[in-house]
């Protein structure tokens, strides 16, 4: 084989024989080599020369992809990529699969991802959670001694360096849960429960050209925590228990922002007041735009609409609950244009008729309010404190309005506790729903807004925007059976990431692995070891590494594959 890459390395436009024709015999000996090749030597072989590299067409990738991708989904990614071609009408389909090749989908299929850097995380703290900043070059890390921390990447050697620490002990915190970057990377919600109250704490952060956090505002909130509205305005979380086994949590919006000139801003208004169904928390709320003709036709649905059941058997036609991926989920992945562009609310809380104390069901919403109205009010603040100042000190008029009922005798019966009807008539029912096989461990909305995954354990669901129609179900694999009988850890929840062609997720249920998907094919990735359970995965934009945060360490995976320049995956 020597012989014939030196032969295909001195190839010219201007000598070229019949043998090393574009279509000459040493293409199909060395395709007919190239067919008893592992995927690894295949990837080694192509890298002798151009001349190799052109003698690997597509059927030969096609095959090295086998070991990692069923038959079934190597012929829907075919069909798919020859729609794709045939396409003229949506431009943006053309777009996306411009870059993509058999060559590309191996590459991101047999990843060899290698540990590159482990750092303690917190200062010493187990981390609870973390957030990357969207442009990549910011990481906050929570912590449950009420810590956060941030690193930054230094662009000159792309390592990540601890800049920054600040402890909410102090003001009485007793962990820090939550952390989200706002859509503009400008400001930070942090949320934790407090010590000596049973609620949680809001704080938005803005962060000056230094990297130093400054709290703008403090808002009460629920179990739970929040997320980002928009650039300006985030959602709160209120629970109120009402009858036993029957509680609804209110939706608040609230402004990012409250140094405002004018005492009639707004600052904070309900939005949504919603039933938690089998008496279950809402344990994740996300916000994503969707299109206005599409938000649209589902609330033109009206009393047709169903809610989705993942767990159903496979439907060819629909691909409803499909294990293959199928046109609808290639849509989904897509970028969106439209016009008009609307907010909705995704959640995941209690399903009907679920198990009690279970999310296991994704709902959504319209957020139709971008920002709190403002307050309406006829004087200034000074008159009406005037005012209120005089109607004090004033002696009661004879006309005035009688004094509020006295409170009931003390052997009077208790009013009875709301029904369920009468809760339901008072909350706004989710234009869509999705029901999964089991609690949901962690939600992720893909970066192009058409479809968001849910984790739940033994598997990973996506699901459309807004519909919320079942696109793909991939089997996560079970953790390996001890030697021994161990305790084995309840299922906690955990922070997936996903992009054009990742999916990655922490196991979820205490073995330390995380599992790397290939987002197109669905083919299942390397299982990547830690020393302590997994709570994050974090992927940039165009992943060439890796973050996970699992006990009290950082842990940075680089791919050889992706970051090589030369490989033109």
């Amino acid at each position: 084989m020597t012989s014939l890459a030196l032969a295909q390395d001195s190839w010219s436009d201007a000598e070229t024989t019949p043998w090393q024709a574009e279509r000459g015999a040493a293409i199909e000996v060395l395709q007919a080599v190239f067919a008893w090749l592992s995927g690894g030597e295949l990837w080694t072989a192509v890298r002798v020369c151009r001349g190799w590299r052109a003698a690997a067409e597509t059927w030969v990738w096609r095959r090295a992809l086998l070991p990692h991708a069923a038959p079934a989904h190597l012929a829907a990614l075919r069909r798919a990529r020859a729609a794709a071609a045939l396409s003229s009408a949506d431009n943006a389909t053309g777009e996306s699969w411009a870059a993509w090749s058999w060559r590309r989908e191996y590459c991101l299929s047999a990843a060899r991802w290698r540990l590159a850097e482990r750092a303690p995380a917190a200062g010493g703290a187990d981390v609870v959670h973390a957030a990357l900043s969207h442009a990549g070059d910011r990481l906050a890390v929570a912590a449950d001694d009420a810590s956060l921390t941030m690193w930054a990447r230094a662009e000159s050697c792309a390592q990540w360096v601890l800049c920054w620490r600040r402890s909410e002990r102090t003001r009485g915190w007793a962990a820090a849960l939550m952390a989200r970057w706002a859509p503009d990377d400008a400001r930070l919600l942090l949320a934790g429960p407090l010590v000596l109250a049973d609620r949680w704490e809001l704080l938005v952060l803005r962060f000056d050209e230094s990297g130093v956090g400054r709290v703008e505002v403090r808002a009460e909130c629920g179990a739970g925590g929040g997320c980002w509205a928009g650039p300006a305005a985030f959602l709160s979380l209120s629970l109120r228990l009402l009858a036993p086994a029957r509680a609804v949590t209110t939706v608040w919006l609230n402004a990012a922002d409250q140094c405002v000139q004018s005492e009639f801003a707004g600052v904070r208004s309900p939005v949504l007041r919603v039933y938690n169904e089998a008496a279950a928390h809402i344990t994740h709320m996300l916000v994503a735009e969707v299109p206005g003709h599409e938000l649209e036709d589902l609330e033109g649905r009206g009393l047709e609409k169903r809610p989705f059941d993942a767990a159903e058997p496979l439907d060819g036609k629909t691909g409803v609950g499909a294990s293959c991926p199928r046109p609808y989920y290639w849509r989904a992945t897509l970028p969106i244009r439209a016009e008009q562009y609307e907010r909705v609310v995704l959640a995941a809380m209690g399903a009907t008729d679920g198990a009690r104390g279970a999310a296991c069901a994704l709902a959504l919403w319209a957020l139709r309010t971008r920002s709190p109205p403002p307050l309406f009010a006829t004087t200034s603040l000074a008159e009406r404190v005037q005012a209120r100042r005089r109607a004090r000190l004033a002696p009661p008029a004879p006309d005035a309005p009688p004094a509020p009922p006295a409170p009931p005798a003390p052997d009077a019966p208790p009013e009875p506790p709301p029904s369920e009807h009468e809760l339901r008539a008072l909350c706004t029912p989710p234009l869509a729903t999705c029901r999964l096989p089991s609690a949901i461990l962690g939600v992720e909305i893909h970066g192009n807004g058409g479809c968001v995954w849910a984790v739940c354990g033994a598997s990973a669901h996506c699901a459309s925007l807004p519909a919320l129609r079942p696109l793909l179900r991939v089997p996560l694999a079970a953790p390996p059976a001890p030697s021994a009988p161990v305790l084995v850890p309840a299922p906690y929840l955990v922070q997936p990431a996903v992009c054009d062609d990742f999916l990655v997720t922490p196991d979820g249920r205490g073995s330390g692995t995380v599992r790397v998907v290939a987002a197109r094919s669905g083919a299942s990735g390397a299982a990547l070891l830690h020393a302590a359970p997994p709570v994050a995965a974090l992927l940039p934009a165009r992943p060439k590494h890796l973050l996970v945060l699992a006990g009290q360490h950082l842990y940075v995976w680089r791919c050889p594959m992706l970051e090589h320049d030369d490989t033109r995956c």
